[in-house]
């Protein structure tokens, strides 16, 4: 019961109280009319009486809940009044929070709209993007291979014109550091010349183991025989320090030689097959004739996970730098019956005693000598008569052999045999370049050795000529410094060879003196060292014999996973192959032997110097 319904009852019973005793006079006053009147007045005072008695008790009880119930409703006002406050505390916290929902929402409406617009610049920069995705995948899959070339970093590249069906050659320059280990040292421009068929197919990498021998445009139509063989990508590295790849165009007294090793090289090598793996991602196969197989031996040393294989012609390692085991191999060389040699000692007799005849006939022949004194020319004959190595070397073989002119043949046909094509051997008398001679002979005291290139018969014969007569020629620019010899850099290599090197073909010619340097090789490797019979310098595949050329396609076959004759896998060329594959040697192999001539020349004006 609510508080405003109790006091509402209440105001009910007090107004019983006074109304009923009322009536109940009322009635009396007209009873007074009547006999009754005493009797009804003392009933109704009765009545009253108990009436009032009664309804005070019902007050009094009514009044006792009334007091209880308002003080129930009087705590529970506490209570409300308590909440009140609460509420009312809320709300002023409600009103903080309105206020900072407000700078919310304004805040946010800000982000809103720059959101927006960093949408609008974040589809810009997605088109962008995209755009830039489509370029770069272009760039790394351009449709031309020179655009694909040109693209690698330290490259630079030239397209040439070649004769080469089906083919490609690009003259290419690459950054290398001179020291490999510590690029801080400086770098330099090494060349190389790259012909291209396929990015599918192998890449035979030949190094010359000297320059290009004039530059690229002597190899824009040439293709090794490993080339033709395999109908493979080719390229044809020019050797660090040679040529066109010198580390400075700067006076060569201020070259620092200490970078040329065969580590350095070898790392030249490998920093090539890196940048072009990534395009020419088939089998790489390292080769080279003479010191340009020793440089494709030596990457295989030092990176043989660059390679699956190498094919070395006529590369020799040699134990020192006057190996004995050349002047005891030259004692063997040529046929069984050692006619040949003796025939070759006997002409170098006779050329040295008829040293004057045969000057007077040059200079009566050739401007060139001329202009020299006739005791210069002398003593240039007698030089060049130590000419058994070269020989053998370069024209090793049995026409040699036969036509080797007698003992009094007339001075003008001896001149003509000794001194002309094809055997001229004056030809390495000079040339412009012979200052590539400096390099290797640096290369020969530090690691590489060399023979000893003893001929007692000759040096008995010269014993009274005045070599002083000859032109002066000044020392290698370095020789104030000479290096110390690296014996154990030659033990290494040979170690390698022997205990890890894995798929090697090696040539060699049954008359080379440098042969007596072959390479051993472990053939449960896959690796075979092959003899060509009766034949020097310019052994190739194309000169072994039937038996050894068809154990060699094998291997070929294994290293290149490919060769190109008929579509064959183990079938060997044509004849007509054969012979293009050997005029391919051929050529390479007139190169080097201008280089190596000279080589030899001066490697025997330096005994003479130091023998007197």
């Amino acid at each position: 019961m609510s508080y405003a319904k109790l006091r509402s009852h209440r105001t009910h019973v007090y107004g019983l109280i006074v109304v009923v005793p009322f009536l109940f006079l009322s009635s009396c006053r007209s009873a007074k009319r009547s006999d009754d009147a005493s009797t009804c007045s003392e009933t109704q005072e009765r009545l009253a009486e108990a009436l009032a008695e009664s309804m005070v008790l019902q007050c009094t009880a009514n009044l006792a809940e009334i007091e209880q119930r308002g003080a129930e409703l009087e705590r529970d006002n506490a209570a409300l009044r308590s909440e009140n406050t609460q509420l009312q505390e809320d709300n002023a916290a409600l009103g903080g929070l309105k206020d900072t929902n407000a700078s919310l929402q304004a805040e946010n409406e800000q982000l809103t709209t720059e959101s927006q617009a960093l949408g609008a610049e974040s589809e810009a920069l997605k088109a962008q993007i995209s755009v830039c995705v489509d370029e770069l995948e272009e760039a790394r899959h351009p449709g031309d291979i020179r655009d694909r070339l040109a693209l690698i970093p330290g490259l630079g590249v030239q397209e040439m014109k070649t004769q080469i069906d089906g083919a490609r050659v690009f003259s290419v320059r690459i950054e290398q550091p001179l020291d490999h280990k510590d690029p801080s040292k400086g770098y330099f421009s090494q060349r190389f010349v790259l012909l291209h068929r396929s990015e599918d197919l192998p890449m035979t990498l030949m190094t010359t183991g000297y320059g290009l021998f004039g530059g690229p445009d002597t190899w824009v139509d040439h293709e090794d025989e490993l080339t033709v063989l395999t109908g493979s990508n080719q390229i044809v590295l020019e050797h660090r320090y040679f040529e066109g790849s010198m580390p400075t165009h700067r006076d060569p007294a201020e070259i620092d030689w200490r970078f040329l090793t065969i580590e350095q090289s070898a790392a030249d090598s490998h920093a090539i097959v890196e940048k072009l793996k990534p395009i020419y991602s088939g089998p790489w196969v390292a080769t080279g004739r003479s010191k340009g197989g020793m440089t494709a031996i030596f990457h295989q040393r030092f990176h043989p996970a660059d390679l699956a294989g190498i094919v070395p012609f006529v590369a020799p390692i040699s134990h020192g730098i006057n190996d004995a085991r050349y002047d005891r191999w030259m004692t063997q060389i040529g046929p069984n019956d050692g006619r040949c040699r003796t025939q070759i000692e006997d002409l170098t007799v006779e050329l040295v005693r008829r040293r004057a005849e045969l000057a007077t006939a040059l200079r009566q022949s050739s401007a060139y000598f001329d202009v020299f004194r006739v005791e210069a020319v002398e003593a240039e004959v007698a030089l060049s008569a130590n000419m058994a190595w070269a020989l053998w070397q370069y024209w090793g073989s049995p026409e040699l052999c036969s036509s080797i002119p007698r003992a009094g043949t007339d001075v003008t046909q001896l001149g003509q045999w000794v001194f002309a094509s094809p055997y001229d051997i004056l030809g390495g008398s000079g040339g412009s370049d012979e200052p590539n001679y400096d390099q290797y002979l640096y290369q020969l005291y530090r690691e590489l050795g060399g023979p000893s290139q003893s001929a007692p018969y000759w040096e008995a014969a010269v014993a009274d000529v005045d070599f002083s007569m000859l032109p002066s020629r000044s020392g290698p620019v370095w020789a104030s410094e000479l290096p110390a010899f690296d014996r154990t850099a030659m033990e290494k290599v040979e170690a390698f060879l022997s205990n890890e090197a894995t798929h090697v073909v090696a040539v060699y010619g049954a008359w080379d003196p440098w042969s007596a340097g072959r390479i051993q090789v472990d053939e449960t490797r896959q690796s075979r060292v092959f003899i060509a019979p009766a034949v020097g310098h310019s052994a190739d595949l194309a000169s072994l014999s039937t038996g050894d050329r068809s154990r060699a396609l094998e291997l070929l076959q294994a290293m290149y996973g490919r060769l190109n004759f008929a579509g064959a896998k183990t079938t060997a060329p044509s004849a007509e192959q054969w012979q293009h594959m050997r005029e391919s040697s051929q050529w390479l192999d007139r190169h080097i032997q201008r280089q190596e001539m000279r080589d030899l020349r001066r490697a025997a004006l330096s005994s003479i110097g130091a023998n007197r």
